[in-house]
């Protein structure tokens, strides 16, 4: 069978459902607000929750992972088990924080005219769906889905990753890294990536955070399938953000990228829907005819 080909979600992708899933949304939660009045009385030097609060990067939930990791790297050495214990478990408030947070959000007033929802309708078996958001598509009420696979856990199985990328953290506070969670499980995604042919990005901007599955992607040297990458984002101001990844996660100018891999951006702004909608369909439509097969009478399988 040939290698399907394979869609990436991102918080984007929540976006346009209309959920309220930002880390604007959550920062402003009853639930952080308890976690910072719950620890307002800690050392400021161990209280990740003040950290967070006051870093300004906080736009997107690769934000507040890169402000995870400038917070145990301001610990140059070793610190004694009492403070990593106190992080930690600060660590792991935050977690369950930003799970009780998001299994509270309303599924009821999603956009049903939004490009998100046209492509879970589209959804079929013959491409690859995988997710970096905790939500659960099936809450939506027109929505009877289970193809999406979640890379960084779901609130149902209350099992959510929250983590940084496999920088190089040698003060013993490497269990914020996502790859030490016990359910951090990478392998099949990174195969099927790298097997696809076509890959489609709804509104994942590929930032540092998630560098460790990505690198790879745009290095000819080392992907001999993909084609074509489609990008779907909320408007032209993500466009660049997004080249800029492009570039520092391959090591290479978007010239040298492009002369391997077509790259294209579409974007769910209400004027641009349509286009958008019809770039969906083409992208369902070659991987459905990747598995149509002629026989003899003419009929395609």
């Amino acid at each position: 069978m040939l290698p399907a080909n394979t869609i990436i979600l991102g918080n984007g992708f929540d976006l346009d459902l209309g959920l309220k899933t930002s880390y604007r949304d959550f920062l402003k939660s009853n639930q952080f607000r308890t976690l910072l009045d719950e620890n307002c009385g800690m050392d400021i030097d161990m209280n990740i929750f003040q950290f967070i609060k006051d870093q300004s990067q906080l736009e997107t939930w690769g934000g507040v992972e890169a402000s995870l990791l400038d917070f145990v790297q301001k610990f140059k050495t070793c610190p004694n088990q009492k403070i990593k214990n106190t992080i930690r478990s600060s660590y792991e408030k935050l977690e369950k924080g930003i799970a009780d947070y998001l299994a509270d959000i309303s599924y009821e007033a999603s956009n049903e005219s939004s490009c998100a929802i046209y492509l879970l309708h589209r959804l079929s078996n013959m491409v690859n769906v995988y997710s970096y958001n905790y939500t659960d598509v099936n809450r939506i009420p027109t929505i009877n889905n289970s193809s999406v696979k979640h890379l960084h856990g779901t609130l149902k199985e209350n099992n959510i990753i929250l983590g940084v990328q496999d920088a190089n953290i040698t003060n013993g506070l490497g269990f914020v890294k996502k790859s030490y969670h016990s359910n951090y499980n990478s392998m099949e995604f990174v195969r099927d990536m790298l097997a696809s042919e076509c890959i489609l990005f709804f509104g994942h901007s590929l930032c540092m955070s998630d560098k460790e599955y990505f690198t790879s992607l745009f290095c000819a040297s080392q992907n001999n399938h993909c084609k074509q990458i489609d990008f779907i984002i909320h408007d032209e101001n993500g466009k660049d953000l997004t080249l800029d990844n492009i570039e520092q996660l391959s090591k290479l100018n978007i010239a040298k990228v492009r002369e391997n891999i077509r790259i294209n951006f579409h974007f769910t702004k209400e004027q641009y829907k349509g286009e958008t909608k019809k770039a969906i369909d083409d992208f369902m439509d070659d991987s459905d005819n990747k598995y149509s097969f002629c026989l003899p009478d003419g009929r395609y399988v």
